[in-house]
């Protein structure tokens, strides 16, 4: 028994449970086996969302502050393998309460998602961004053969969370 990937006759895929059974003849011998099998693609979906909601802000889709730590295990463990290094930023934006007190918080939510993108527009796709919760942000930059970068990529996010955000001409 176990877990596979059938086709529909439309070419849809879908995921199935297969259990193969055998019935044997009085003597013992294999008669014939049976297959049955159960679509279970609703319950693939619901268990992908599960843990995609126990792993990623549901506001940014950036990983979040469980994903976060399990990506800085990995990062420092290949660190210790590689000998290379790594850095961690921790982000807070400040005055972030007085957007959502003033503006709302439909304004805040797009600041936030906005500035998730500006800060993972200077990484490279190897690195991690994560929103840990509120304003909070977290970059992981990993395997670094120049140290000197850091800086370089620390003055990036800083120069485009300068940049004003404009909402609904706020």
């Amino acid at each position: 028994q176990g877990e596979l990937w059938n086709q529909r006759k439309n070419g849809d895929v879908f995921a199935e449970w297969m259990t193969i059974n055998t019935i044997y003849h009085t003597d013992g011998s294999v008669n014939r086996r049976v297959g049955l099998f159960s679509d279970i693609t609703e319950k693939k979906h619901a268990e992908e969302l599960i843990w995609r909601e126990a792993n990623f802000d549901p506001l940014t889709n950036l990983p979040n502050r469980r994903m976060f730590y399990d990506r800085l295990g990995q990062d420092l463990i290949k660190a210790q393998r590689s000998g290379l290094k790594l850095a961690v930023f921790f982000l807070d934006l400040d005055h972030f309460k007085e957007v959502n007190d003033s503006l709302g918080h439909d304004i805040g939510d797009l600041l936030l998602r906005q500035a998730s993108q500006r800060i993972a527009g200077c990484v490279r796709a190897s690195d991690s961004v994560a929103r840990l919760g509120g304003d909070e942000f977290t970059v992981i930059l990993s395997e670094l053969e120049d140290p000197s970068r850091v800086e370089i990529i620390a003055s990036q996010i800083i120069a485009q969370l300068a940049q004003p955000f404009v909402f609904d001409g706020h």
